[in-house]
Protein backbone atom coordinates (compact mmCIF):
# COMPACT_ATOMS: atom_id res chain seq x y z
CA UNK A 1 0.00 0.00 0.00
CA UNK A 2 1.54 3.69 -0.34
CA UNK A 3 0.73 6.41 1.61
CA UNK A 4 -1.30 9.06 0.60
CA UNK A 5 0.17 12.90 2.14
CA UNK A 6 -1.54 16.05 2.28
CA UNK A 7 0.44 19.25 1.22
CA UNK A 8 -2.00 21.29 2.95
CA UNK A 9 -1.49 19.76 6.62
CA UNK A 10 1.29 17.27 5.77
CA UNK A 11 -0.86 14.05 7.26
CA UNK A 12 -1.32 10.84 6.50
CA UNK A 13 -4.91 11.05 4.80
CA UNK A 14 -5.78 7.35 3.33
CA UNK A 15 -4.07 4.17 2.00
CA UNK A 16 -4.35 2.64 -0.99
CA UNK A 17 -6.19 3.77 -4.53
CA UNK A 18 -9.82 4.55 -4.38
CA UNK A 19 -11.72 5.50 -7.48
CA UNK A 20 -13.77 8.68 -8.02
CA UNK A 21 -17.53 6.53 -8.16
CA UNK A 22 -16.78 5.83 -4.42
CA UNK A 23 -16.83 9.38 -3.84
CA UNK A 24 -20.58 10.68 -5.68
CA UNK A 25 -22.87 11.99 -2.88
CA UNK A 26 -23.70 14.91 -0.70
CA UNK A 27 -21.14 16.35 1.86
CA UNK A 28 -21.91 18.87 4.66
CA UNK A 29 -19.63 21.17 6.55
CA UNK A 30 -20.49 22.84 9.74
CA UNK A 31 -19.23 26.05 10.62
CA UNK A 32 -20.51 28.24 13.51
CA UNK A 33 -22.43 30.56 11.04
CA UNK A 34 -24.26 27.41 9.44
CA UNK A 35 -23.70 25.12 6.90
CA UNK A 36 -22.12 23.74 3.58
CA UNK A 37 -23.18 21.71 1.63
CA UNK A 38 -21.29 20.09 -1.66
CA UNK A 39 -23.13 17.51 -3.92
CA UNK A 40 -20.57 15.26 -6.48
CA UNK A 41 -22.30 14.10 -9.20
CA UNK A 42 -21.75 10.67 -11.03
CA UNK A 43 -21.34 13.00 -14.04
CA UNK A 44 -18.78 14.63 -13.12
CA UNK A 45 -20.64 17.86 -12.00
CA UNK A 46 -21.15 19.56 -8.62
CA UNK A 47 -23.06 21.80 -6.71
CA UNK A 48 -22.55 23.61 -3.89
CA UNK A 49 -24.68 25.46 -0.86
CA UNK A 50 -24.73 27.48 1.60
CA UNK A 51 -27.03 28.07 4.48
CA UNK A 52 -26.48 30.79 7.38
CA UNK A 53 -28.42 30.12 10.39
CA UNK A 54 -32.01 30.63 10.85
CA UNK A 55 -31.81 31.42 6.70
CA UNK A 56 -32.82 28.95 3.55
CA UNK A 57 -29.96 27.05 1.31
CA UNK A 58 -28.54 28.64 -1.36
CA UNK A 59 -27.02 27.91 -4.13
CA UNK A 60 -23.24 29.25 -4.24
CA UNK A 61 -21.78 27.68 -7.46
CA UNK A 62 -21.54 25.01 -9.93
CA UNK A 63 -19.48 23.46 -12.10
CA UNK A 64 -17.25 20.11 -12.93
CA UNK A 65 -15.23 17.83 -10.64
CA UNK A 66 -12.30 14.97 -10.88
CA UNK A 67 -10.59 12.98 -8.99
CA UNK A 68 -6.71 11.95 -9.33
CA UNK A 69 -6.69 8.71 -7.77
CA UNK A 70 -3.13 8.66 -7.71
CA UNK A 71 -2.28 11.97 -5.42
CA UNK A 72 -6.07 11.60 -3.78
CA UNK A 73 -7.00 14.87 -4.75
CA UNK A 74 -10.09 16.20 -5.81
CA UNK A 75 -10.42 19.54 -8.19
CA UNK A 76 -13.60 21.29 -8.31
CA UNK A 77 -13.88 23.70 -11.59
CA UNK A 78 -15.22 26.50 -9.66
CA UNK A 79 -15.65 26.21 -6.04
CA UNK A 80 -16.31 29.20 -3.84
CA UNK A 81 -14.80 29.16 -0.47
CA UNK A 82 -17.19 29.85 1.89
CA UNK A 83 -15.07 30.79 5.11
CA UNK A 84 -12.21 33.27 5.79
CA UNK A 85 -9.80 30.94 8.02
CA UNK A 86 -10.80 32.65 11.06
CA UNK A 87 -14.26 30.59 10.75
CA UNK A 88 -16.08 34.06 9.76
CA UNK A 89 -18.38 33.90 6.64
CA UNK A 90 -17.22 35.75 3.59
CA UNK A 91 -19.90 38.49 2.64
CA UNK A 92 -21.89 37.29 -0.41
CA UNK A 93 -20.43 40.25 -2.12
CA UNK A 94 -16.70 39.10 -1.87
CA UNK A 95 -17.61 35.28 -2.64
CA UNK A 96 -15.32 34.37 -5.53
CA UNK A 97 -15.52 31.41 -7.65
CA UNK A 98 -12.34 29.45 -9.07
CA UNK A 99 -10.93 26.56 -9.27
CA UNK A 100 -9.09 25.00 -6.47
CA UNK A 101 -7.74 21.59 -5.80
CA UNK A 102 -7.74 19.77 -2.48
CA UNK A 103 -6.75 16.56 -1.02
CA UNK A 104 -9.04 13.94 0.10
CA UNK A 105 -9.35 12.30 3.68
CA UNK A 106 -10.53 8.28 2.65
CA UNK A 107 -11.51 8.23 6.33
CA UNK A 108 -14.50 5.27 5.96
CA UNK A 109 -16.53 5.90 8.68
CA UNK A 110 -17.74 8.44 7.73
CA UNK A 111 -15.88 9.42 4.38
CA UNK A 112 -14.64 12.49 4.55
CA UNK A 113 -13.03 15.39 2.31
CA UNK A 114 -11.42 18.60 3.84
CA UNK A 115 -11.83 21.35 1.70
CA UNK A 116 -10.28 24.94 1.93
CA UNK A 117 -6.66 26.14 2.24
CA UNK A 118 -6.82 27.20 6.05
CA UNK A 119 -9.98 26.55 7.47
CA UNK A 120 -9.59 22.95 8.60
CA UNK A 121 -13.23 22.48 7.89
CA UNK A 122 -13.92 19.17 6.21
CA UNK A 123 -16.95 18.24 3.99
CA UNK A 124 -18.52 14.56 6.06
CA UNK A 125 -20.52 12.60 3.27
CA UNK A 126 -24.15 12.72 4.61
CA UNK A 127 -25.85 9.21 5.54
Amino acid sequence: MRACVSAIALILIGCGVHDAAALTGSYEAAYNFGTARLVLGGDGTFAEFMRLTGQDSKQVATGRWRYDAGASRITLSNFSEIAYPDGLPIPDDLLMNGPTTVPVEWNTTPLTIRLGAGDGTPFVRER
